[in-house]
């Protein structure tokens, strides 16, 4: 019970005993349950630890208490393959020729490890190489083994119904917890299937995904998409980036902006102590557009261009230290953005194009909007002024009828916006459209295969037993592992436009609804999860009248750390 203070005293005992009995509470966020007799009835205990792994852990301790034993033998299915595998605990250690029957029973270590006969601890890594090892006795699978040892990275995953839980890290090690989950869940071994970077389009060879893009730009509109008032116009500098099909927009103080690239031969020269450059040298030496690709890919093999067999340690070492630098800008960059436009309510990016007979009429051309002087960290604009150049401004259209104009450095960079833009706009558009498709076709064939009805869905994935729910499937691309190695600095969005959508899908769009307060209404937020924070932005934005005004962008709310913190199932 969380307090304010220790206390001496226990504040509950929950005998263990032989009347005892321990059970998931929730396969979702995996709470326990402690029954036993009371009086003329019964009394149950619900327990939430802080995280999945620590209830998994509790879960096997208490199931240890109450006399029971690690399973004699892992059942492992591959699902790509549709086989199955006993594997004896005890079987990992063949090695070493040594058949103590003892280990059959999976002896157990005081950090509650389990060991095998020749006391190595049994880890997914072991069983892995087992469960290959007893494939590549067949010839069937013979290609197929190939591939994956070519081109793919296997693991073990936990999966219930249509969801994916992969074991890895250390807690997949402590297998004293894990073997306990074999009552309720099915374990499986998959490759380590990553989101998806290209789209298969009717009528076209294909979409790979764009590359983001981000930089510094000056926005000419309000956020409700006016322009001008009075022949005025009010400006802001800001530095936008592109994540997946967010482009989010922060104060320059507040930016994250990626390290310049190689150094030069006059930025060299500095450093090594010889003549110093002139601010006008370096800037002149900067290029205008460049990639950040800590592991850029080669084209025509896929290989990492400079990964090679004359590749030194140390230069390895550089590019992984690059590469984290690079993700934790990455995460940083959104964490201290103001707020999102969603590129995939955006129709088309278009040159400027003004309004003579509209707002445009007492507006003038010319250069008048500042680029590069310093721009304030306040929430109003920057200044006011009565002229822009058409030549360095472009614009967004949205679909609800607004227009964002943003000024680039000169025309060679507004191009290039306009360029990638529109490519990250058709490209996250028909992913996410694909995306559905998926999971609209996952769930229609469950309810095939099972024999169940839409609205018994979700107290069936929770209540049915492991055989019943043991012939459903699942999509490796919505329960990919690029969570768990931070390919993407957006772990988990929820969904913006389908709220029947369960919201732990990754990489899909939707709406939570939040309340601050006890006695109000909920409110709409969009969210989404970075490094361990839950960002909360607003939604929807409402007149005085309380009519939905149109707005181009989305603010942000507020943030929750989820450190120490726990995700309670309501039902």
């Amino acid at each position: 019970m969380d307090k304010s203070f220790a206390s001496r005293h226990s504040e509950w005992q929950i005998p263990l005993d032989s009347e005892a009995r321990v059970n998931l509470y929730s396969h979702l966020d995996k709470s326990l349950c402690i029954w036993r007799p009371y009086k003329n009835g019964t009394i149950f205990y619900i327990l939430r630890p802080n995280s999945v792994p620590d209830s998994i852990e509790w879960y096997g301790f208490i199931q240890q208490c109450l006399g029971s034993h690690p399973a004699r033998y892992a059942h492992i299915h591959v699902p790509d393959l549709d086989v199955s595998f006993r594997v004896a605990l005890q079987s990992s250690a063949k090695e070493t020729g040594n058949t103590n029957t003892g280990a059959a029973t999976g002896a157990l270590d005081e950090a509650g490890n389990i060991i095998a006969a020749n006391g190595r601890i049994i880890t997914p890594e072991i069983l892995t190489t087992t469960c290959l090892d007893l494939l590549e006795q067949t010839k069937e699978w013979e290609d197929v083994l190939k591939y994956w040892k070519v081109n793919e990275r296997l693991g073990l995953c936990w999966k219930r119904y249509d969801r994916v839980e992969w074991i890895h890290g250390s807690n997949g090690a402590r297998l004293i917890g894990q073997w306990t989950m074999a009552r309720t869940h099915q374990i499986e071994l998959r490759p380590k299937t990553h989101y998806p970077t290209r789209i298969h389009v009717s009528g076209s060879a294909g979409l790979e995904e764009p590359e983001p893009v981000e930089g510094f730009l000056v926005r000419l509109s309000s956020a409700r998409g006016r322009h001008a008032r009075l022949g005025r116009m009010f400006y802001k500098r800001l530095y936008f980036s592109t994540h997946d099909h967010l482009m989010f927009f922060s104060k320059p103080g507040r930016a994250h902006p990626p390290p310049p690239p190689e150094a030069t031969t006059r930025r060299q020269a500095f450093v090594n102590g010889e003549n110093m450059p002139s601010p006008d040298e370096l800037l002149s030496d900067m290029p205008l557009i460049y990639n950040i690709a800590p592991y850029e890919v080669a084209s025509k093999d896929g290989e990492i261009s400079w990964l090679n067999h004359s590749t030194s340690r140390e230069e390895i070492l550089y590019r992984d230290a690059a590469a984290k630098q690079e993700a934790e800008r990455l995460y940083q960059s959104i964490k201290s953005a103001d707020g999102y436009l969603d590129l995939t309510m955006v129709q088309f990016v278009r040159r400027c194009r003004r309004e003579p007979a509209g707002v445009d009429a007492d507006v003038g051309r010319g250069e008048s909007v500042p680029f590069n002087e310093d721009g304030s960290d306040n929430t109003g604009e920057d200044g006011v002024v009565g002229e822009f150049d058409d030549d360095r401004t472009f614009e967004m259209v949205l679909l609800n009828g607004l227009v964002l104009r943003l000024q680039a450095y000169n025309r060679e960079s507004r191009n290039e916006w306009i360029r990638r833009l529109n490519l990250l706009i058709t490209y996250w558009k028909a992913r996410l459209a694909q995306d559905l498709t998926n999971l609209k076709r996952m769930r229609e064939s469950n309810l095939k295969l099972l024999g169940i009805e839409l609205d018994q869905e979700g107290t069936f994935g929770q209540s049915a037993d492991k055989w019943e729910v043991s012939r459903s499937i699942t999509n490796p691309e919505l329960y990919n592992f690029c969570p768990i190695s931070s390919c993407r600095a957006i772990t988990v969005r929820v969904c913006l436009r389908y709220p029947a959508i369960s919201a732990n899908i990754e990489k899909m769009r939707g709406v939570l609804f939040r309340k601050t307060r006890k006695n109000v209404a909920f409110g709409k937020f969009f969210c989404l999860i970075t490094q361990g924070e839950l960002l909360i932005y607003h939604h929807v934005y409402r007149s005085s009248g309380g009519s939905e005004s149109a707005h181009i962008h989305h603010e942000l709310h507020a943030r929750v750390g989820l450190k120490d913190a726990y995700v309670s199932d309501s039902n």
